[in-house]
């Protein structure tokens, strides 16, 4: 062996780096969905709600909940390609059981990174508008979007509110310039992603202004509005990001001129 021993065998093993989340999805009113809510934040690491159809008059909200897995993606793409079937997962404490027609599958879109060309943005803006604000604000924040959607509904600058209105719970972070990002000592559980997957423009601006009051953060690479001035107002930490990317690159050569527009531009993008 020698003193300092010799290698004999070596031993593979698969690890994964990467949870799947596989989603659990059904339906509730939308009553019954805001008496539960906080239930299901309380259970779940990621809850996503969406309501579909006419988000003005709708009654129901579909929930997809996240459940971390290490097992592998579906073959013939999971829940895009059907393969679906009742959850395993045992329902939230205080439910008997889950609601009619829930399903589980094993999903893949959080691999997909966003399609090349013209789908990404339409009329100048992105196609999804998604805006991050407090997770104790998220109910009174879907009151007043129902409320904005109801009132668009009769503006002849939008053509139909056939859309998707979309919120997930997630965790914070501490990256300066995150959108989760809160104080380190500030004791916020998580924030929370209010999105709206629609190209008109006036119900981007809209849902901009109705939630910031929330000091509600754009996402930067969907919302191409945003400019320094907003960003200074609603990252606790803009100040001291902009200072550090400085003195790294004074001239700005790694930063392309949207992200110098978000970090150094004008007030008025």
């Amino acid at each position: 062996m020698g003193a300092l021993g010799v290698v004999s065998t070596i031993t593979f093993q698969h690890v994964p780096i990467w949870r799947n989340n596989p989603p659990i999805t059904f339906t509730l009113s939308l009553a019954s969905f805001q008496q539960n809510l906080r239930l299901l934040q309380a259970t779940y690491d990621r809850v996503q709600w969406y309501l579909y159809g006419n988000v003005a008059t709708t009654q129901s909200v579909t929930v997809i909940l996240r459940v971390n897995t290490t097992r592998a993606v579906t073959a013939a793409g999971g829940c895009w390609g059907g393969r679906s079937a009742a959850p395993t997962s045992p329902p939230p404490l205080g439910w008997s059981r889950w609601p009619a027609g829930a399903y589980a599958c094993i999903d893949v879109s959080y691999k997909t990174l966003g399609v090349d060309g013209r789908n990404n943005m339409i009329g100048g803006l992105f196609t999804e508008s998604e805006l991050m604000i407090g997770a104790d604000n998220d109910l009174q924040a879907l009151t007043e979007l129902l409320a904005m959607h109801k009132t668009l509904s009769h503006s002849t600058l939008v053509p139909s509110l056939h859309l998707s209105l979309y919120i997930a719970s997630l965790h914070v972070v501490t990256l300066f310039l995150g959108m989760r990002y809160v104080e380190p000592d500030n004791g916020v559980p998580q924030h929370n992603v209010v999105a709206v997957l629609v190209e008109i423009a006036p119900l981007h601006q809209a849902m901009h202004r109705a939630l910031a009051k929330y000091d509600a953060r754009p996402h930067p690479g969907k919302n191409n509005y945003f400019n320094a001035t907003e960003m200074r107002r609603v990252y606790p930490k803009f100040q001291a990001f902009v200072q550090l990317q400085t003195s790294l690159d004074p001239t700005s050569k790694f930063v392309n001129p949207y992200i110098s527009k978000l970090l150094h531009g004008p007030s008025n993008s």
